[in-house]
């Protein structure tokens, strides 16, 4: 799967999102979406994790959010201080401020 996760991240840009895409990630295993964070932060798939977050219903957001609340604390700090210095993304932010607040 972790394969999988790397080529969902570096398509997203190009994909046409619909509820039906929507559906099949909301489908996933939450195990995938752990390989999605791990491969964001391995790869240097910052932008491309924006570019995914970006097109998430509020429950494909929240489901993200409870797998970064139990994320390994190392990889966490690495997404915030991403997110922190260079993403844009208003979406993503609120992700981190949501997951920040779930962990404190």
């Amino acid at each position: 799967m972790v394969a999988g996760a790397a080529n969902l991240l570096r398509i997203a840009p190009l994909i046409e999102w619909s509820d039906t895409v929507v559906a099949v990630l909301e489908a996933l295993p939450d195990s995938y979406l752990d390989d999605v964070l791990g491969q964001v932060v391995e790869q240097n798939l910052f932008s491309e994790g924006e570019a995914l977050v970006e097109q998430l219903d509020a429950n494909l957001r929240a489901k993200v959010v409870a797998r970064m609340s139990v994320a390994p604390p190392e990889l966490l700090a690495r997404i915030r201080d991403e997110v922190l210095s260079s993403a844009s993304s208003p979406v993503l932010r609120e992700l981190l401020a949501a997951v920040e607040a779930a962990t404190s």
